[in-house]
């Protein structure tokens, strides 16, 4: 049934086994990516957003994360720490931004492309990875071979 025993842990399937679980992974990444861009505009386009400004460079380990103090839509002024960081620095003290408020608490959220789409770059890059290697496999060890 399976060629190929490995030794060590007993059994291995086949190529077209690995080749259809690469294939699947790299369909599947797709449409989780897209849940959360769906999951992302749902949320965050109904926050409201406010102006807020730089007021401190916080450097660890050399990641730079901004301390940004915005008001709120009744006045009250606010500090949060951004928990976006970079290396090389991307926003200096003085830099003016744009504050989310989330949710019902409106919990503050640096307004940024990848704070609020990055996460979607897992599943795609994951997807992206598996389907070249889908291509490799199929075209170098499934192609012309009948098991």
């Amino acid at each position: 049934m399976f060629r190929g025993f490995s030794r060590a842990w007993g059994w291995s399937p086949p190529p077209r086994i690995h080749f259809r679980i690469i294939v699947f992974i790299a369909v599947a990444g797709v449409p989780i990516a897209g849940a959360w861009v769906w999951y992302a505009q749902v949320t965050y386009g109904s926050a409201p957003v406010v102006a807020g400004i730089v007021v401190q460079d916080l450097v660890k380990n050399g990641m730079h994360t901004p301390v940004i103090e915005y008001r709120t839509p009744e006045g009250a002024r606010e500090r949060f720490k951004s928990r976006l960081g970079s290396s090389p620095q991307k926003y200096f003290v003085g830099d003016k931004v744009e504050v989310l408020l989330v949710g019902a608490e409106r919990k503050p959220m640096l307004k940024d492309w990848f704070g609020m789409y990055g996460v979607a770059l897992a599943p795609l890059g994951f997807s992206a990875v598996a389907a070249l290697a889908a291509t490799v496999l199929y075209f170098f060890v499934l192609r012309g071979r009948v098991e």
